[in-house]
């Protein structure tokens, strides 16, 4: 059998496109500052205000509600009506994307196959590698926490 074929399959029958915002920590955006230890501008239009440069890649994926377990810290959060947990999401993506930690995907709205607008922001949590024979790496499950648009962000797209 072979996964990364049934993937594919899959994401073509049941997947949509993503934004995934591949950071490079090797260079650092202008709106970076070292004076500020390391602050940088939340509503860079260029790195959406990672401090990095970014590569911006179209992707396929699917999406499903994560389990999320009530006793990790910072789960629940407190508030007047009680605790509530967030909504935790996994997506499968397809081995050769190589998704890392702090990377971002974008939900998207799509106008003549150009994303136009940003429905949700998620940062990856954790990009956990599902091995197959041999151990060769077949897709990834990748956890994601959701993440507040930026003023930036919707011109970032462009």
């Amino acid at each position: 059998m072979n996964i990364r074929k049934s993937l594919d399959n899959i994401l073509k029958k049941y997947g949509y496109d993503l934004i995934y915002i591949r950071r490079d920590k090797r260079f650092k955006c202008s709106c970076y500052s070292e004076r500020s230890s390391g602050q940088t501008s939340s509503s860079c239009n260029k790195c959406f205000g990672t401090g990095y440069k970014v590569a911006i890649e179209k992707i396929r994926s699917r999406r499903k509600i994560a389990p999320l377990t009530e006793s990790l810290v910072r789960a629940g959060r407190n508030y007047e009506i009680g605790n509530v947990s967030g909504t935790a999401f996994l997506y499968f993506i397809q081995h050769d994307v190589k998704p890392k930690k702090g990377d971002i995907l974008l939900e998207v709205e799509w106008k003549n196959g150009v994303p136009f607008k940003i429905k949700e922001k998620h940062f990856i949590s954790i990009a956990d590698p599902k091995h197959g024979a041999g151990g060769r790496i077949e897709f990834y499950q990748v956890y994601v926490k959701y993440d507040t648009e930026r003023p930036g962000d919707e011109n970032a797209l462009t």
